[in-house]
């Protein structure tokens, strides 16, 4: 929220100028433990490499149209397990569907894109 407020006024954070970078997610937006971190660094390396978090998808919005709605309320650390939950309970009950007469699963591109993430290949998904 910072990196649009500090570009205001964007209407999406892929509007903000990225010079030499691959995307906006990749500018310098917070100093973690001393280093200075893109938000990519923050979600790729961070929280999906080194805690190896899979419902992290659920909380960390991108931007996609087949992305999880932003929570209305702050991350907790002594409220993330439940948090991170009722985020799942969310996610997978609304962009994600079984056709019954087609007998085939609607899922967000989030399982494909991160197949790994959640214990499968993406040919699998």
């Amino acid at each position: 929220m910072k990196l649009e407020a500090d570009h205001y006024p964007v209407k999406s954070i892929k509007d903000i100028p990225h010079p030499g970078l691959k995307s906006p997610w990749d500018l310098p937006v917070a100093r973690v433990a001393g280093r200075v971190l893109s938000l990519n660094e923050i979600e790729h390396t961070i929280l999906r490499g080194e805690l190896k978090e899979p419902r992290i998808h659920y909380a960390v919005v991108c931007a996609a149209v087949s992305c999880p709605p932003l929570r209305a309320e702050a991350y907790e650390a002594e409220r993330l397990d439940a948090q991170l939950a009722e985020q799942a309970r969310l996610f997978l009950g609304t962009l994600n569907r079984f056709d019954a007469v087609k007998r085939k699963a609607e899922l967000s591109q989030i399982f494909e894109w991160f197949a790994a993430d959640f214990g499968c290949e993406p040919a699998a998904v």
